[in-house]
């Protein structure tokens, strides 16, 4: 999961990547809306677009007009972020599918306080925890295909220390993590957020027992081989019963 940052003035694209990496966000920054579609074009995994309004090779409405004409980005939630703010242009985005609209200069809190909550809202980011790298290249792609955002972590710590950062709607833990057991980290999840979905990668045909899992408060499992529509229906239902969880205070 990516967030794609258009502005062409290099210092502020630099202050707000800067601030992203800080809260564990990955991101991509391009100058003008030409780079920023052929970002869109190649890269299916952008879960959320902060974009300036005046730039180069069109402005930000231009980009907002493009997107809205194209089906498969209009999901995509748009922070406007811009030193503009009289009326008009904040119509202008409502009108033009804008999400929300945050004005220069960028404060960290008001900024990172937006993008939890646009990316909560769209209900799909999915945390993979596992050192396995198999396991997170063939479920982390099978995921991707299915239209969810994925987030790794190859650690128990840093799956930890990212949902304690960003909004994640589950938690999908796999058997090769290395700092602490799949029934540890479990508990450590579920202390930090008691409402936080996390389900188990177990081989299909082995013979571990998912009884002690549900016991300690696991929400499901999902077996290898993977199977996407199994997956897909497992994950949507547990996405739709589950508040979007909130990074701890």
């Amino acid at each position: 999961m990516q967030i794609l940052v258009i502005d062409d003035d290099p210092v502020c694209l630099a202050m707000m990547r800067e601030i992203l990496s800080k809260h564990e966000y990955d991101s991509i920054g391009v100058a003008d809306i030409t780079q920023a579609i052929e970002v869109l074009r190649i890269n299916p995994d952008i879960a959320l677009i902060i974009s300036d309004i005046v730039m180069p090779k069109g402005d930000g409405f231009c980009l907002l007009r493009y997107l809205k004409n194209k089906k498969k980005y209009r999901q995509i939630p748009i922070l406007m972020c811009t030193s503009r703010h009289d009326p008009e242009s904040v119509i202008s985005c409502a009108t033009l599918g804008a999400r929300d609209y945050i004005i220069k200069p960028i404060r960290e809190n008001p900024l990172i306080d937006k993008i939890r909550f646009l990316l909560s809202t769209c209900g799909r980011i999915i945390l993979i925890a596992d050192a396995g790298p198999v396991n997170t290249t063939v479920l982390g792609r099978l995921l991707r295909n299915l239209k969810f955002h994925v987030v790794a972590a190859p650690s128990a710590e840093r799956a930890i220390s990212i949902i304690s950062k960003r909004c994640i709607n589950a938690i999908i833990a796999g058997p090769e993590l290395t700092d602490m057991t799949t029934l540890e980290f479990l508990a450590r999840v579920k202390e930090k957020q008691p409402g936080m979905p996390v389900m188990l990668i177990i081989d299909r045909d082995g013979n571990m027992s998912t009884r002690e899992w549900f016991s300690q408060g696991g929400d499901g499992c999902i077996y290898m081989p993977f199977r996407g529509s199994e997956i897909e229906t497992k994950l949507n239902s547990l996405c739709r019963e589950s508040v979007p969880i909130s990074p701890a205070k």
